[in-house]
């Protein structure tokens, strides 16, 4: 343990300590300890304590991104999707950098404005890039100068714009994994609907660290590879890369995203950073509390040890675990102890990966205290007879009992004296060696001597006088009524009077006086009138005065002018003022964000013993200014916030922390506790996603986020709890509809917001935030995609209509086949029209019966205006809101001649079209009579069925066919006959009309006895049986010649199909892969697919149980024995029985309590054996081995 006393300056005025001006301390120090030494002059013993001061860094706040990862798309317009980039905005300030970095920088650009990253295409993301990329992956790094760089993961996956090819369901997969490889994705496979035989895959990313499997049907099966935390340093994420290839051409691709989890790095906490204890000397006892870890912060890898640099001490586990003893190692003597006053070391701790911690012991040498005589002085008389009066008789205080002692003479007159045999603390007698002689007697007047008294187990001792006086006659020696004096220093520094003190009469004469001796102090002061001595102070006392003295003695020497002097010892104690102590050594409490009152887990309250009426308390510390405390009924403390104090003051504070400074008049020693409050706010809410991606279909109001809607951990948002939209990009037409529960809401459109409003936009980006009263908000990101219904472009039925304008007439006239119409269905209610070009200024152009326009001259045109024209012409444009525009070109003969009707040979035409067929059969042709037809004759078609039908003429005769895929026969399956009519007009003329009658001629359709049928396998059989009246049969009489029938469905691979007459029989095929494919499945189903030639096709569904065999032992138990050789010995053979015993069968063990045992199966026969070489070793603790 280094003493750290280079580095700090005391103030010896108040004993504070200062750090030295200019000090380095290097930064991966934890603690700094020195000791602090006080001395008075003229004493023998000084005071020491131990400092220690541990050390803590200014927190560097990194910036951090809201998330570590970012995933969206980019399509082929170059537009990028995704979520919003923002750093946390505890994190981040005007001094923040954000920059690209990585491979794929070079794609983009960057912009970071209120707190938010944008990314953009640069002019280095072309087509070719695009085309060529999957995806993209970059890093965005927030940096701060001199604090440090936090970074975020971004990836863009390229949308393709083939959905027909084979692709992936997602383009993007996101997963976890731990530092032991344990792997969490979802399943990754190609669509079922877009699957295709014959793909082969490239893998690309961290392939080294994991197993990619497909299977035959596009799944992929991803497994950990020997993952260890060693080949994760460094990493967040493992990325990888799946290209699907078809000839070899790249055909789907996804991207594949796992998030490492890493265990979290736990530093161990001890419950006290600081603690005291003692070494008794005497005994080497060390006395010290136990050092204990929090239990949260320990477990089995957890390393403790002692940093010791003097090698005295060490450390052991206790009970329970997390708590350790430390004691003093066997081979430490008193004698290395002997000059040391306190021991410091450190105990540390530490777990796998994480920083060590500490907790600084201090350790007091603790000696018995120093021999103390009873009295300072001891004294005696020898009279005429040559001998001691009595002997001198002296003790040592109480506190000396039960230690060892020995006692020696010391000084000038040391061999007149001698100390009796067997002396003990209480009973120390000197005496005169043998009597005075008479030259000695005459020559002296008093024999001064020392008695040492020494601990020889500590070789510590104290010297007290002792002076002899000879007495002579005629000459007297003042002597004091007692030997010994007692009084004390009250409370107040006051002197409490002694009892009275007098000297003997007869032992003093006038001029006696009274001086003071061997004082600790200079306070006191001594006076004698006639044989009473009194004791005053000299100045009123201080607390200065009293502090570092145990008591107050002297000696009170009265002398008889020349001639002998005698003594008398006084003991003056001090009253103390108790110190102030808190009942422990820190307090922990908390404070909720919108309250005042501070909750502490303890009372916070002194010992009772140290309490008085005046305590005096004072804060102190960083955050004392926004406390305050009241003194309870029973001289706890409250604490409460200040009035003044404000939420927003505390906003940015996770804690607070202050001092309690106690303090109890006339004790100079203050007491001081450190708080901590930690500030409780509501709970802030959770979504379970950083983004949610949704759908708003037209007709709808809500918006449907399907397999992942708005959602937020459990518990971490009330039904109190606030949702609002803000920051809607580029404009907000949602707001938020709560559900009926509570559990969930929904993003709805507003009220007044309207669909041709909505549909504006592709996509809406919405960021929802939430917050509980008085919590902090959390938010998230929302993309909406718009969907339309499909909008219907209005048609016209034909691009060009002729008409007829009959001089001195208005309205235009059209025939049948040229009458203006919009094909029926295209209209919708957002309809509109307009008549421009040419002479369109000249008609009034309106709509009639819903889907047809009637054209005629404007009243305001005069006959004068057209005379002279034989044609006129315009365009009419018309569209649905949003749709596509439609144009007809309108052309108009002015007629002057009569005009010709056109007539058809028959009113009515009949013929058939065969089901399934296109190719209609007329009874007779379509024909207009001669002298009525021109070629400028129009002809059109209507009716119910005209949509499927088309006509044309040549000469006179009228040509109908059936559109090409026109007929869809499901819709015709209730139809006996289609009807339509033929229309034929001359410029001007009225219409004709016949009608038309096609018969349909129904195929025979195939048909199953029943619609589905369940059969079963038999264990060890291959071939479907089905219950009686349950096999699989065609309706007698259903099929025509030309039948077909096959299999389809989840499972017809495995199975071969036959038809004998009308029943259908089913087998397994027998093949290594029907095998493997079947392994222990035992539901199986297909589909038999009927149709007739030219006919629809019927299926059946044929579901199959597949019994298994079941593997049985010839018997539940085999018993055996080892014998003297170790051998195994079992008493019958282990067998499977035949009838539960197919091939394949594989037999392992299970269970076992010893690993000396093995087996070997040779079809349905097993033998156990021994693994390995074997001794008796192996049986201990053993009964029975299975």
């Amino acid at each position: 343990m280094y003493i750290h006393t280079t580095l700090f300056t005391p103030d010896r005025s108040s004993v504070t300590v200062a750090l030295r001006s200019g000090t380095q301390i290097d930064t991966e120090k934890k603690l700094l300890s020195l000791t602090i030494t006080a001395s008075r002059t003229g004493t023998e013993y000084v005071g020491r304590t131990a400092l220690v001061v541990e050390l803590s860094h200014e927190p560097k706040i990194v910036p951090t991104f809201e998330a570590s990862l970012y995933t969206g798309t980019i399509d082929r317009n170059k537009v990028i999707t995704v979520e919003s980039i923002k750093l946390l905005p505890t994190t981040s300030d005007s001094s923040v950098r954000v920059r690209l970095s990585g491979e794929d920088s070079q794609y983009f650009t960057l912009t970071f404005a209120n707190n938010q990253a944008t990314l953009a295409p640069s002019n280095m993301l072309t087509d070719a890039v695009l085309k060529e990329k999957n995806f993209f992956l970059v890093t965005l790094q927030a940096e701060k100068i001199d604090v440090g760089t936090g970074e975020a993961l971004v990836v863009l996956t390229v949308e393709k714009s083939n959905t027909k090819d084979p692709h992936f369901e997602q383009t993007l997969y996101e997963g976890t994994i731990t530092e032991t490889g344990v792997l969490n994705v979802a399943t990754v496979r190609i669509s079922p609907d877009s699957f295709v035989q014959g793909l082969q895959y490239d893998y690309t990313g961290d392939t080294a660290l994991v197993t990619i499997s497909p299977d035959s049907t596009g799944t992929f099966t991803i497994t950990s590879n020997n993952v260890t935390p060693e080949k994760l340093i460094g990493k967040s994420y493992i990325l990888l890369s799946i290209v699907a290839k078809l000839e070899d051409e790249e055909t789907a691709h996804t991207v594949v995203i796992l998030k490492v989890l890493r265990t979290p790095v736990v530093m161990p906490k001890f419950t006290e950073p600081f603690l005291e204890g003692e070494l008794v000397l005497n005994t080497l006892e060390v006395r010290v509390p136990n050092v204990e870890l929090v239990l949260d912060t320990f477990s089995a890898d957890t390393i403790v040890s002692v940093v010791d640099d003097r090698y005295f001490f060490d450390i052991l586990e206790d009970f329970p675990e997390n708590v350790f003893k430390v004691y003093l190692r066997l081979n430490i003597t008193r004698e290395m102890l002997r000059d040391i006053d306190r021991l410091s070391l450190q105990v540390a701790a530490q777990n796998p990966n994480s920083e060590k911690s500490y907790s600084f012991i201090t350790i007091d040498v603790s000696r018995a205290a120093p021999p103390a005589f009873e009295r300072l002085v001891y004294d005696g008389v020898i009279d005429e007879t040559k001998q001691l009066v009595e002997d001198i008789v002296t003790k040592l205080t109480p506190d000396s009992a039960g230690e060892r002692f020995t006692y020696t003479l010391e000084g000038e007159d040391v061999t007149f004296f001698s100390i009796k045999e067997a002396p003990t603390w209480d009973n120390i007698r000197i005496a005169l060696k043998s009597p005075l002689s008479d030259e000695e007697f005459e020559s002296r007047t008093h024999f001064q001597l020392n008695l040492k008294a020494t601990n020889t187990l500590l070789a510590v001792d104290t010297v007290v006088p002792l002076i002899v006086h000879v007495k002579h006659s005629l000459v007297k020696i003042p002597k004091f009524e007692k030997p010994l004096y007692k009084s004390r220093i009250d409370t107040g520094l006051k002197l409490v009077p002694f009892e009275q003190i007098k000297l003997e009469p007869g032992t003093y004469v006038g001029m006696t006086t009274v001086t003071i001796r061997n004082s600790n102090s200079e306070f006191f002061g001594v006076q004698l009138q006639e044989g009473i001595v009194t004791i005053q102070l000299l100045k009123e006392l201080d607390a200065a005065s009293v502090s570092g003295v145990e008591r107050f003695e002297f000696v009170i020497e009265c002398a008889n002018p020349d001639l002998m002097s005698g003594f008398t010892t006084i003991l003056i104690d001090i009253d103390r003022v108790v110190a102030p102590e808190f009942s422990d050594r820190f307090y922990n409490g908390e404070v909720r964000e919108d309250a005042q009152q501070i909750t502490f887990d303890k009372a916070v309250t002194l010992k009772p013993q140290t309490i008085v009426t005046d305590t005096v308390y004072e804060l102190e510390g960083v955050d004392s200014a926004l406390v305050r405390y009241v003194v309870s009924n029973d001289r706890s403390l409250s604490f409460f916030l200040r009035d003044e104090v404000n939420k927003e003051q505390l906003k940015m504070r996770s804690e607070i922390t202050f001092i309690i400074v106690a303090s109890n008049p006339s004790n100079s020693q203050p007491a001081l506790v450190p708080c901590t409050v930690k500030i409780i706010r509501e709970v802030k809410p959770s979504f379970t996603r950083t983004s949610f991606r949704g759908k708003i279909v037209e007709g709808n109001t809500v918006v449907n986020f399907g397999s992942f809607p708005i959602a937020w951990e459990a518990d971490s948002v009330k039904d109190t709890a606030t949702f609002i939209i803000v920051d809607a990009v580029p404009n907000s037409y949602f707001e938020v509809q709560p559900s009926e529960n509570r559990l969930s809401i929904n993003i709805a459109l507003k009220p007044d917001a309207k669909w041709d409003q909505v549909r504006s936009y592709p996509y809406y980006q919405l960021i929802l935030q939430a917050a509980n009263p008085g919590s902090d908000t959390a938010q998230c990101t929302l993309v909406i995609d718009v969907e339309s219904l499909p909008t219907i472009t209005p048609t016209f039925t034909k691009a060009i209509y002729r008409g007829s304008l009959q001089e001195g007439t208005k309205e235009v006239v059209f025939s049948a086949a040229d009458t203006i119409t919009v094909q029926p269905g295209t209209i919708m209610s957002t309809f509109q029209f307009t008549a421009a070009e040419g002479d369109a200024n000249l008609f009034d152009v309106m709509l009639v019966d819903d889907n047809k326009f009637k054209v005629s001259l404007k009243d305001s045109i005069a006959p004068g205006t057209i005379e002279g024209r034989d044609m006129l012409s315009f365009i009419i444009t018309i569209n649905n809101a949003y749709s596509a525009d439609d144009t007809a070109t309108i052309v108009i003969t002015i007629k002057l001649d009569d005009i010709i009707s056109p007539v058809f040979s028959k009113l009515l035409y009949s013929g058939t079209i065969l089901e399934g067929t296109s190719v209609l059969n007329l009874q007779e042709s379509i024909l207009l009579n001669g002298g009525t037809f021109t070629e400028n004759t129009e002809i059109g078609i209507g009716g119910t069925d005209a949509t499927l039908f088309v006509v044309s003429r040549a000469e006179s005769v009228l040509d109908l066919r059936i559109q090409a895929d026109a007929i869809d026969w499901n819709e015709l399956n209730a139809k006996h006959y289609l009807s339509i009519y033929v229309q034929a007009t001359n410029s001007g003329s009225d219409t004709a009309t016949s009608f038309v009658v096609i018969e349909i001629e129904r195929l025979q359709q195939p048909q199953f006895v029943q619609s589905s049928s369940h059969g079963y396998i038999e264990a060890g059989d291959r071939n479907v049986r089905f219950a009686d009246g349950s096999e699989l049969r065609i309706v007698t009489d259903s099929t025509q010649p030309g039948y077909q029938w096959n299999l389809a469905g989840d499972d017809y691979q495995l199975f071969d199909g036959s038809l004998v007459e009308d029943l259908f029989k089913f087998s397994l095929k027998e093949s290594t892969a029907t095998e493997q494919l079947l392994g222990t499945r035992t539901t199986l189903n297909f589909k038999v697919i009927l149709r007739n030639p030219n006919g629809r096709t019927i299926d059946s569904s044929v579901v199959v149980n597949r019994r298994l065999y079941v593997p049985q032992f010839s018997k539940h138990i085999y018993t055996g024995s080892f014998n003297a050789d170790l051998q195994l010995l079992l008493a019958d053979a282990i067998q499977i029985t035949q009838a539960s015993f197919v091939s394949g069968t594989v037999v392992t063990i299970l269970e076992s309590n010893v690993d000396f045992l093995a087996l070997e199966q040779s079809e349905r026969s097993v033998e156990l054996k021994l693994s390995r070489a074997i001794s008796t070793d192996d049986f201990q603790g053993l009964q029975t081995h299975t």
